[in-house]
């Protein structure tokens, strides 16, 4: 048998790896490959969310959380010698604000020794690029945790115009959503003082409707996996256009 060329660029990832950090619950990976340009490679492992958490006393003998399902996710994420780590899940990077997620990226950093983001801090970065300052959310949690959103943003600097929840109890609930929902969500989150619509959670589906969402809604418009996968993308120094994905990914990044 003849030993296979490496060199013919059919091997995986040889314009980056990304590594990703998915709910043990998720269905919907498949989302992020819709954004993944040639070339990109994905690289998944999963945690049960929501995620244990531990109390520790550090060497300051300040109180502090640790989480040993991210870190012994990250761990594994780090043999496949990703460019970048994506913690893909939005409720639990935002739920402890801004200082909560800085903690959660710096233990996935420790542990892997890669370059860590969040999908929540994804969404606050693409904001900012889209030159955002008028926030309509809407998402599939219930009502508690779109306020914990809602706060997130604010502490960002971000407004929130509008919130629309759909009340989605578990990801089963939320990974059977069809990207006809999405549309339906976007729309009725929108608002006439929004710059953006954001439709938290990475579970949710947008599929190739994109377009037609910001078409019929006359503003830009994207999901957790879009914004965690431009700003992925960043991250390894793939800024081209990504054609038909929406106004986040028609042009440099």
């Amino acid at each position: 048998m003849n030993k296979m060329n490496l060199k013919t660029g059919s091997l995986l990832g040889w314009r980056g790896r990304i590594g990703i950090i998915y709910p043990a619950s998720g269905l919907n990976e498949h989302e992020f490959f819709l954004f993944a340009p040639h070339g990109i490679s994905l690289h998944f492992t999963r945690v049960h969310t929501p995620l244990k958490e531990n109390d520790i006393i550090d060497e300051k003998g300040e109180k502090k959380v640790r989480h040993p399902e991210l870190q012994i996710a990250a761990s594994l994420l780090s043999e496949a010698k990703p460019h970048c780590i994506l913690w893909a899940c939005t409720s639990e990077s935002f739920k402890h604000g801004i200082i909560g997620e800085k903690d959660q990226v710096n233990e996935i950093e420790t542990t892997s020794g890669v370059k860590a983001i969040t999908a929540s801090l994804s969404c606050a970065e693409a904001l900012k690029y889209l030159s955002a300052h008028k926030v309509a959310i809407g998402t599939p949690y219930t009502n508690n945790i779109t306020k914990k959103l809602a706060s997130y943003l604010i502490e960002k600097g971000f407004t929130v115009v509008n919130q629309v929840s759909l009340g989605c109890s578990n990801d089963i609930e939320i990974c059977s959503l069809l990207p006809e929902d999405t549309y339906a969500l976007a729309k009725k989150a929108d608002h006439h003082e929004a710059d953006v619509v954001l439709i938290s959670c990475a579970a949710m589906r947008i599929g190739n409707l994109v377009e037609e969402i910001e078409s019929d809604i006359g503003k830009p418009v994207f999901t957790s996996a879009m914004a965690g996968m431009w700003n992925a993308l960043r991250m390894i120094n793939i800024p081209t256009a990504f054609p038909k994905r929406g106004t986040l990914f028609n042009q440099r990044r």
